[in-house]
């Protein structure tokens, strides 16, 4: 079944990041109410249940951003989201690493309703590693065509 999600309100698209990461990490992912996030719209602490492998399950306190577009067709690499000093990756990048020099989190998940190349993947990972110390694989990004769930 194919969604608009374009047309979901943040708060929308925020609650349906929630329910997948309950069903991917479990039922103790919790959002929080609306107001300034400082980095984070949503937490797991423990095992996750299905992510990102069965073999090498993340274990930790793991943070859940939203972040929806308005617009139809986006990917994650254009400008706004992560080509200029004012895009939306690059304002994240300073809260996850306050975040984990904190001890605030251990594992960063990234969800958008953005389509991601494997290129632009790789990218924005390196990036975001490299600006907050979090290791890459600790870091999941997640786009509109994104596993069985296709947020």
């Amino acid at each position: 079944m194919k969604y608009q999600y374009h047309d979901l309100s943040e708060d929308q698209f925020e609650k349906l990041t929630i329910a997948i990461c309950k069903e991917i990490l479990g039922i103790g992912a919790q959002g929080f109410a609306s107001g300034k996030d400082v980095g984070r719209d949503a937490r797991f602490y423990g095992k996750a249940q299905n992510y990102p492998s069965q073999s090498d399950l993340w274990n930790g306190l793991i943070i859940i951003q939203a972040k929806h577009t308005n617009g139809f067709n986006e990917k994650f690499s254009e400008p706004d989201f992560f080509g200029n000093q004012s895009s939306v990756i690059k304002k994240e990048t300073p809260k996850i690493k306050k975040l984990y020099t904190e001890k605030a989190l251990d594992y960063y998940m990234l969800f958008s309703n953005r389509k991601l190349t494997a290129d632009s993947h790789h990218k924005i990972s390196d990036f975001i590693a490299d600006k907050t110390g979090l290791e890459k694989r600790k870091i999941g990004l997640f786009p509109i065509s994104w596993g069985r769930h296709n947020i």
